[in-house]
């Protein structure tokens, strides 16, 4: 289930006012237990890529990825417009009557509490994230690695995320200090003083506010093995985000062939016979998923983009319309058949028999059936890594071949 930026901005209160734990030490949680704490309160299973968007978004100051050219004062001009509200312009102005707090996102807070409603902002840090990217790609100083092909103007992205999405005001003003890529004035707040000035804050001891959550404290939380791989590699957060995602596609296509390493090994000649008839055993489909293989090697190894390239799922469509024309004149139509249930179909096909109490119950049928899943699996697994890869190092595009293809289709 997707992050709710409304539970994010709840972690970002915790860290700044940490619980105390339930002991006699009377001692409080430390930034990386309260992460770790809020990891596991999420719903799983977690989206695609909910790494990447937490740490982007946890640590707007890492990295040279987004660059928005704004800061506060066009930032405040801007949302004066937006909202339809004045003073927030006067946010650095202490001194003069009704002057503000020297931080916009708290003069953000301050406002929105006036305006909030009873109804409950579902904008994700998915959505965030593409938000922040798309306003990011005004700014000649940002390095996307794939710039937002058309985005909205930079009005209608601040009127998404500041009017039109029932943040609540806590959650807007700290997303105002995420744009502003300094969110330390949420994270280590001010004390409550009576009296409030410069003086008696540069008195105050900075070891008073709250422990600070670091990046590898945070990365050690969502995998440990990012934090190794950052540390000795080149430290860039939004690779190893990515590099994140490709490891967890291998790992689930090596589980898929080394089950289906120990399934077909258990198989009798007779079965194994059987399961050479389905389309995912073709030997054209089988040359096609080595050469997929080699061309993402050679991707990672080059760090070069992906070359232009048919889908490996497609490529089993084809081959199994190429091997039996009357079975695809039989799928033709509006109801036809998703990936799963064609190779279902294949697979008790295959069989050649008729489906029968004994037969259900034989052991080398599990096996079978185990083995065709494995298969599966192995195909679904290389089509995943073959995404994770391309978002890592992009992936060639020619025009006339896209319009070729949809003229196709």
């Amino acid at each position: 289930m997707d992050i709710t930026f409304e539970s994010f901005a709840k972690l970002i209160y915790r860290l700044s006012h940490p619980p105390q734990a339930r002991s006699r030490e009377n001692r409080t949680f430390t930034p990386a237990d309260i992460f770790t704490s809020w990891l596991n309160h999420l719903d799983r299973p977690l989206p695609p890529g909910s790494g990447k968007h937490v740490l982007r978004i946890l640590f707007p100051h890492e990295g040279c990825r987004r660059r928005y050219g704004m800061k506060e004062m066009k930032l405040a001009c801007e949302l004066e417009r937006i909202l339809r509200i004045k003073g927030l312009s006067r946010w650095d102005s202490a001194g003069s009557p009704g002057g503000g707090s020297g931080c916009l996102g708290l003069e953000v807070q301050r406002v929105c509490k006036e305006r909030t409603t009873s109804r409950v902002s579902s904008l994700t840090l998915a959505e965030i994230d593409l938000r922040l990217d798309q306003l990011a790609s005004y700014s000649p100083f940002s390095q996307l690695e794939v710039p937002p092909c058309d985005p909205p103007s930079q009005t209608d992205i601040l009127s998404h995320l500041f009017r039109d999405s029932n943040l609540s005001s806590y959650a807007s003003g700290l997303l105002i200090q995420i744009i502003l890529q300094d969110i330390r004035p949420f994270l280590d707040p001010l004390p409550k003083l009576a009296l409030r000035n410069a003086t008696s804050l540069l008195r105050m001891k900075s070891t008073h506010g709250p422990p600070q959550l670091d990046l590898l404290s945070a990365m050690r939380a969502w995998d440990p093995r990012m934090a190794d791989m950052f540390v000795d590699g080149k430290g860039d957060l939004d690779w190893y985000s990515e590099a994140q995602a490709i490891f967890r596609a291998q790992l689930g296509l090596l589980n898929a062939l080394a089950l289906l390493g120990f399934a077909h090994a258990r198989l009798k000649p007779q079965w194994a016979r059987r399961l050479e008839r389905t389309n995912l055993m073709n030997p054209d489909f089988i040359a096609d998923s080595l050469h997929h293989f080699y061309l993402l090697h050679s991707s990672l190894e080059a760090g070069r983009p992906l070359p232009v390239n048919t889908s490996i799922l497609e490529r089993l469509v084809y081959h199994s319309q190429s091997s039996d024309g009357t079975r695809t004149n039989a799928w033709k139509g509006d109801s036809e058949p998703n990936f799963e249930q064609r190779e279902e179909d294949q697979a008790l096909a295959a069989l050649g028999q008729k489906l029968t109490w004994n037969l259900c119950h034989d052991e080398q049928m599990s096996i079978f059936a185990a083995t065709t899943v494995a298969m599966t699996y192995v195909a679904s697994g290389l089509e995943e890594l073959t995404r994770e890869i391309a978002d890592l190092v992009g992936e060639t595009s020619l025009a006339g071949l896209d319009r070729a293809r949809e003229r196709r289709a």
